[in-house]
C-alpha cells in the first residue's frame, strides 16, 4: 500500500471526518474524464472520536455498516482514503544531504519528528515525499539540524501504527482495498496545486472544524508546515494564522534565498471558506496581516461555495468530506 501520492493513484476516494464519509467515484480511459458516482453518508455521533495517539473509532460495527451502505452501488473497490488532518503529524523537513536508501532516510526522518517537531512517533508509520532544490540553495531554518545549504526538502506524515490500523481494518471489513492514505491538507494541496497563482512565495491553508493546517511554498517548493488544533466552531481563526505567518518569518528572515518581493498570498480551502459561512475578504482586518516588507496580505478563497463545487447527475458534493474524496480520488 501507498502511504503518500501515489504514481498510480485509484479513481476511486474515500474520506472520514468525525461527522461522516465520502465516496467519489472518477470515470477515466478513452471517454471524456469525469465523475461517475458521489455518495455522502453522515455518521452517529460518537463513531469516530479524532485523535493522533488514541483509538479513533469507538464503534466499530456502526462505521462498518455505514460504509457498506456507502459503497453498495460501487464495483471499484481499490480506494484512496484521506484521513482527517488531527490524526496525522505533518512536517517539512530539509536536508543538507538526503540519505539514499529508504531505510536510514525513514530512520532519519523519525529522528527528526521526535527531536525537531517533539512528536514522539514511536511505532508510527512514517511516509515522506523528497522535493529536490532546484537553482540557488536555501540556508536551513533557524533550529533545524540540519546546517549548510539544503538541497531538498522533504514533505514527512506519521500516523501512529494503531490508529492507521483501525482504519485499514474496517475498510478491509466494508470490502474495500486502500491503496494509498494520506491527510486532508496534503490531498487538498495536490488538488487545487494547478489552479494557484505560482507566486515566488504563498501560503496554503487548509481549515477544518477543529484543526488548522498551513503550508508555506516557495519557488514551488514545500518549505514550511504547522498544523495546529482548535476549538470546534472557533471564531478566532486569523489570530492563529497571524501567529503562524509570524512564525514562519521568525524562522525564515528577510533576505532569505528564495523569499518573496511582494505581497505574498492566502489560499484558504475548508470548513468556513464558503460565501454562506465565511468570506475572508470581508471578515479580514487585512492591515494586520502582513507580509516581512509590511505589505497586506490578501486572503483568498479557492473554494467559493460548497453547494457549486461540483453538482452531476450521479450527485452532489456539499460537503467538505465530499471534497476530500474528490481530492484523493484526483478529479479536477
Amino acid at each position: 500500500m501507498n502511504l503518500f501520492f501515489p504514481v498510480h493513484r485509484p479513481s476511486t476516494g474515500l474520506s472520514f471526518t468525525e461527522r461522516g464519509i465520502a465516496l467519489v467515484e472518477l470515470r477515466r480511459g478513452w471517454q471524456k474524464p469525469g465523475i461517475a458516482r458521489i455518495i455522502e453518508r453522515p455518521l452517529p455521533e460518537g463513531v469516530l472520536a479524532l485523535s493522533s495517539s488514541e483509538p479513533n473509532v469507538k464503534d466499530r460495527e456502526v462505521l462498518i455498516k455505514e460504509l457498506r451502505a456507502l459503497v453498495a452501488t460501487s464495483s471499484e473497490r481499490t480506494v484512496a482514503v484521506c484521513l482527517p488532518d488531527r490524526v496525522c503529524h505533518l512536517a517539512v523537513f530539509p536536508f543538507e544531504t538526503l540519505p539514499t536508501h529508504e531505510r536510514e532516510r525513514e530512520q532519519i526522518i523519525r529522528w527528526r519528528f521526535q527531536h525537531e517537531e517533539h512528536v514522539p512517533v514511536g511505532d508510527a508509520r512514517i511516509m515522506h515525499r523528497v522535493f529536490p532544490v532546484q537553482g540557488a540553495r536555501a540556508t536551513a531554518p533557524a533550529g533545524s539540524t540540519t546546517g549548510g545549504q539544503v538541497t531538498a526538502y522533504v514533505v514527512a506524515l506519521a500516523i501512529k501504527r494503531s490508529v492507521l490500523e483501525q482504519y485499514e481494518l474496517v475498510c478491509q471489513e466494508a470490502g474495500l482495498l486502500p491503496r494509498s492514505i494520506s491527510c486532508a491538507a496534503l490531498w487538498l494541496f495536490d488538488f487545487y496545486r494547478p489552479a494557484i497563482t505560482q507566486a515566488d512565495e504563498l501560503f496554503f491553508v487548509h481549515q477544518a472544524s477543529d484543526s488548522m493546517t498551513c503550508l508555506a511554498i516557495r519557488q514551488g517548493l514545500p518549505v514550511f508546515c504547522r498544523m495546529k488544533a482548535q476549538r470546534p466552531g472557533s471564531a478566532d481563526r486569523m489570530s492563529e494564522i497571524r501567529s503562524t505567518l509570524q512564525f514562519y518569518e521568525d524562522l525564515h528572515p528577510p533576505g532569505e534565498t528564495g523569499a518573496g518581493s511582494g505581497s505574498v498570498p492566502i489560499y484558504m480551502v475548508g470548513e468556513g471558506s464558503s460565501q454562506e459561512s465565511m468570506v475572508y475578504e470581508n471578515m479580514v482586518d487585512v492591515s494586520s496581516v502582513t507580509t516581512r516588507k509590511q505589505e497586506n496580505i490578501s486572503p483568498r478563497t479557492i473554494l467559493p461555495d460548497w453547494k457549486t463545487l461540483v453538482s452531476t447527475k450521479h450527485g452532489t458534493i456539499s460537503s467538505e468530506k465530499g471534497l476530500y474524496a474528490l481530492a484523493c480520488a484526483g478529479g479536477r
